[in-house]
């Protein structure tokens, strides 16, 4: 049943969604390893090399198409699911509340 629930969630991203970080996430990069933490909770969040870069390109101006762009034009080689994995990162962000989703009104959402 989560699973279904995850690929829903996952279905609504589409590449005109722009993520927005949460003023309230502290991003670093500790020891090689990149970390988000959540002030308002205490809870961090350990994120690979793409996660890291997706992270800073979520400036809240690009979509996630272009920050896929990004991802691509910043390693020399990415998986053809790139944008599925980018999806998938971005709805767990989102489901934490570590960012949030601009649509093209210009208002924020969460998913459910």
């Amino acid at each position: 049943m989560q699973i279904v629930s995850e690929i829903s969630e996952i279905s609504l991203i589409d590449g005109f969604a722009i993520p927005v970080r949460n003023p309230k996430v502290a991003f670093r990069v500790i020891r090689d390893e990149a970390v988000l933490l959540d002030l308002s909770s205490s809870l961090y969040y350990s994120i690979n090399p793409t996660g890291s870069l997706a992270w800073e390109l979520m400036d809240g101006k690009r979509n996630l198409s272009e920050i896929a762009r990004g991802i691509e034009e910043s390693f020399e080689e990415v998986p053809a699911s790139l944008f599925e994995e980018l999806q998938s990162f971005t709805a767990d962000l989102v489901s934490q509340k570590l960012v949030s989703l601009e649509t093209g009104s210009g208002s924020a959402e969460t998913l459910p």
